[in-house]
């Protein structure tokens, strides 16, 4: 139970920190992923783009409690788009070319949010 407890505090830590480190959010359908490729999207986006994959109340819950003292407002605003499986694709790069990106994955952009 204290394990599972602690996996959830990093969990929350590491979304705060790419909060921080990143303006924009682009929130991706996963719904046909397997685990082998959501790595290989996470290699291609590395440079300039964190992947974020977990439960979605975990995942929405988050962004409610960080995105505000991460001064990222905006972000509160895509928690209604968070269902099914899906991905954050967090950025500090040009949205529309994360986006772009991310469909040569076979994968669909849902929402795009800037600060």
């Amino acid at each position: 139970m204290m394990l599972q407890f602690f996996k959830i505090l990093v969990y929350l830590q590491k979304l705060r920190n790419h909060l921080k480190d990143n303006t924009h959010l682009v929130i991706v359908s996963a719904d046909t992923l397997r685990v082998n490729e959501i790595q290989v999207i996470r290699q291609g986006l590395r440079p300039h783009s964190s992947v974020v994959m977990g439960k979605n109340f975990f995942m929405g819950r988050s962004l409610e409690i960080h995105a505000p003292s991460a001064r990222k407002p905006a972000f509160v605003g895509t928690i209604l788009h968070i269902n099914g499986k899906v991905g954050l694709v967090l950025t500090a790069c040009d949205p529309e070319e994360v986006s772009e990106t991310v469909g040569g994955y076979k994968l669909q952009p849902l929402v795009c949010s800037s600060y």
